[in-house]
């Protein structure tokens, strides 16, 4: 890089000597010498700003892979002074929005090459005041009086994302005499401020601020320089009330989402506060006059992004109390907010989703104990806003609604028992179970039972509300009749967790081991098979618990239910009772599963799980030296035709009839005969669809369980890994055509 330091320089003065040379006189409209016209500017140089920017842009981000002396020696040839000299002198006359950003950004990032030190010793300038903070905001001032506000906000933006960068490359303070300020935020704080004005700017005769909101922004104003302070100042004045509503407001709080990255944990801190106090400078203003709903519904956009923003803050940077006592104020800010029916549906999500944050971070134990003597408080209110929003025309709003309700049940569960009150008082677990079933969309009712998997783990909602409305059958029968695999897969995980906290009688174990058998064998959604083997998981390593096991080794000794005494675990002992177990898993086809899984089933992360599942057992059946004298037959090895054995075995051909005659049968059936099961509704939810008979399938026993464990069962699994790895390269593909070429069958233009 700048190998040849006269030749850069030679390229370079020629690249901006039209920026340099050219006349302001040609750019006069010659009607009117006072107007200049934008146009020429545009067609005479706009060409050749947008080169110098590109290529600073591209020495800035290249300056930074380099050594010292690269840097130094890209300065050296950048004709500072002349350039920025330049430059301000068409922002004066520029009135293209986009050309006074390229231009804005260009004695932006002079500026930044400006800092290198001429001396040999150190990179950067210590004392930045003079020569780098005060041309910057000079440049920022120019387009403050020419009322350039979006230029404005996109170049705070510009300067502080360089900045960053910058300083993971180096490390830079800046420093005046009176003290010490950190660079970005004298930047950030000016990027924040349409957001301290967003409700004068909405309503006339606004309500003023708290003193809390006041001495937040006395407190900000401690953080700035002087220059700083005195540009901030003219920088509000030019803001006009439609600026900050439909543009600068939504902009300014999306380019902080974009320097989340970058930012400080204070400056973070900093942004977090600032949006927070306009949530509840809006939702002050909403308490003394209603009618100001509609006036911020038309800044739905912004509402919005505000609402997002505080909840991505929150979660990217954990902030706590300990960062700032503001946060406690987020829960209830937020449920206040939520308050107003007449809130378009974005905004609706944006505030449920920051309730949900709120709760799983923020809530106030004291908010939740008092909530008996505090009954229209916060808590309660919240409780009859989710009922209402559960009933939202639009599904995103349902959803998000029920998406709290499950932050609100884990709360619950432990920590805040008294939001179990919440929940009961406005019956929402007979509304969440009633929208499992029914709702009309596929994503709404499996948030629902996802929801209900936080609902049945809590005693008072399981034996008040859910035991008695047949949850337990209702499930296995949307199992079999729901047509999305998202809610079957949801389904087969809280029967799941309804099996793990509930003691069930004998025949409804029973239903459920069928069930999860058919998931496991039938079902053609992958992940119904993947949740449905968590289920046999759990009762493998409880099977084995039963028998003894304590952190996946049996001990010297353990207490015995049979004899109700402690028993010495022998090695002939630890035998027995790893065969009572296979033998209780085969009775429950629970060994039929696996080996399905393994063998036959044509998904990857299904074979993966069933193999993860069986060498638990294949581990104690190897180590204890379990032995069957039983020959079994030798099984196929692993093809292609393995992946549809399953579902051959499933289906099995009614009849040898000849082709040609089915197709005469089929050729003279009427079509209205074949379409009459369509149009008969009472088929449509009988109780019988979709009822796997599993009584067919061969039930694999223990003694040829432990003959399969003689085989390798993880390379079964990696066998087809790397099948599928290889299914689309360039050999695979060869092989497929050669094999096809090599046919005498197979017409040469068919392969491929």
């Amino acid at each position: 890089m700048l190998c040849n330091e006269e030749l850069c320089s030679r390229i370079w003065k020629t690249i901006v000597m039209p920026l340099l040379s050219k006349s302001f006189d040609q750019f006069r409209n010659p009607e009117n010498l006072f107007e200049v016209c934008d146009e020429q500017i545009e067609k005479s140089l706009g060409p050749t700003i947008h080169l110098i920017n590109d290529v600073l842009k591209y020495f800035f981000d290249k300056s930074l892979e380099y050594d010292n002396m690269h840097i130094k020696k890209l300065n050296n040839i950048l004709l500072h002074s002349e350039m920025i000299e330049s430059v301000r002198s068409y922002l004066y006359i520029a009135r293209n929005e986009n050309l006074t950003i390229t231009l804005g950004k260009i004695g932006i990032l002079l500026l930044y090459f400006s800092l290198v030190k001429k001396s040999d010793k150190g990179i950067l300038k210590v004392d930045i005041e003079k020569e780098f903070m005060e041309p910057m905001f000079s440049l920022l001032g120019i387009m403050v009086e020419t009322s350039k506000v979006a230029c404005v906000t996109t170049c705070l933006y510009f300067i502080l994302d360089h900045w960053y960068k910058l300083s993971l490359k180096l490390n830079v303070k800046y420093q005046i005499e009176k003290g010490h300020f950190k660079f970005e935020d004298q930047f950030m704080v000016h990027l924040l401020m349409p957001s301290f004005v967003f409700c004068q700017a909405a309503c006339d005769n606004i309500v003023q601020w708290n003193d809390l909101k006041e001495e937040f922004t006395l407190k900000l104003f401690t953080k700035l320089s002087e220059i700083s302070v005195r540009w901030g100042y003219k920088w509000r004045d030019i803001f006009q009330p439609t600026d900050v509503l439909n543009e600068l407001g939504p902009k300014t709080i999306y380019y902080i989402l974009q320097l989340k990255p970058f930012l400080s944990r204070d400056s973070g801190v900093m942004a977090f506060q600032s949006l927070l106090y306009l949530l509840k400078h809006i939702n002050k203003v909403l308490e003394i006059n209603m009618e100001y709903v509609h006036l911020f519904s038309k800044c739905e956009c912004n509402l919005k992004i505000l609402l997002e923003a505080l909840r991505e803050i929150i979660t990217y940077f954990n902030i706590s109390w300990n960062d700032t006592l503001e946060s406690l104020c987020v829960f209830q800010t937020s449920v206040q907010f939520s308050k107003y029916s007449t809130w378009p549906s974005k905004i609706v999500i944006a505030d449920l989703n920051l309730i949900q944050v709120a709760i799983k971070n923020y809530l106030s134990p004291d908010l939740t104990l008092l909530i008996d003597k505090q009954y229209n408080g916060e808590v309660m209110l919240l409780g009859s806003i989710l009922h209402t929003k559960l009933h939202d025309p639009e599904w995103a709003v349902r959803d998000s609604a029920l998406e709290v309700i499950s932050a609100i049940a884990e709360a619950s569960c432990i920590e805040f028992q008294s939001f179990q009150k919440v929940i009961v008082d406005n019956d929402l677990c007979n509304l969440v179970l009633n929208m499992s079933l029914l709702d009309g969309e596929s994503f709404v009712r499996a948030s629902a039972i996802k929801c209900l998997n936080n609902l049945v783990q809590i005693d008072l909602f399981w034996k008040n509300h859910l035991k008695d409305q047949d949850i337990i059958v209702k499930m296995i029968l949307l199992l079999k009749q729901e047509t999305e695999g998202i809610v079957r897969a949801q389904a087969v995980t809280l029967l799941t967790t309804i099996y793990r906290y509930h003691d069930l009688e004998p025949s409804v174990q029973k239903q459920i081991y069928i069930s999860m058998n058919s998931a496991v064998m039938d079902d053609l959604h992958w992940e119904v098979r993947l949740n449905a083997l968590d289920f046999w998981n759990e009762r493998v390593e409880q099977k084995l618990k039963d028998q003894g096991m304590v952190d996946k080794e049996f001990p010297e000794c353990t207490f015995s239910p049979e004899s109700k005494k402690i028993v010495k675990l022998t090695v002939p002992e630890i035998k027995k009772r790893i065969m009572r177990v296979l033998d209780d898993l085969s009775k429950n086809a629970c060994l039929t599963i696996l080996k399905h899984s393994i063998w036959d089933d044509c998904d990857l992360q299904v074979s993966k799980k069933g193999s993860e599942i069986s060498k638990h057992l294949v581990d104690l059946i190897q180590k204890y030296n379990i032995v069957v004298d039983i020959s079994l037959e030798e099984e196929s090895p692993l093809s292609n035709d393995s992946c549809y054995s399953s579902v051959m075995y499933a289906s099995p051909s009614p009849s040898t009839q000849n082709g040609d005659d089915v197709i005469d049968q089929i050729m003279s059936v009427s079509d209205t005969y074949l379409l009459k099961d369509v149009y008969n509704p009472g088929n449509v939810c009988n109780s019988n669809i979709g009822v796997t008979d599993v009584s067919y399938r061969h039930i694999v026993t223990a003694s040829e369980f432990i003959n399969l464990t003689k085989k390798n069962i993880g390379s079964v699994s990696k066998a087809k890994e790397t099948w599928v790895n290889s299914l689309d390269s360039f050999s695979s593909l060869l092989n497929d055509m050669l094999e096809n070429y090599e046919r005498s069958d197979t017409n040469a233009m068919d392969c491929y």
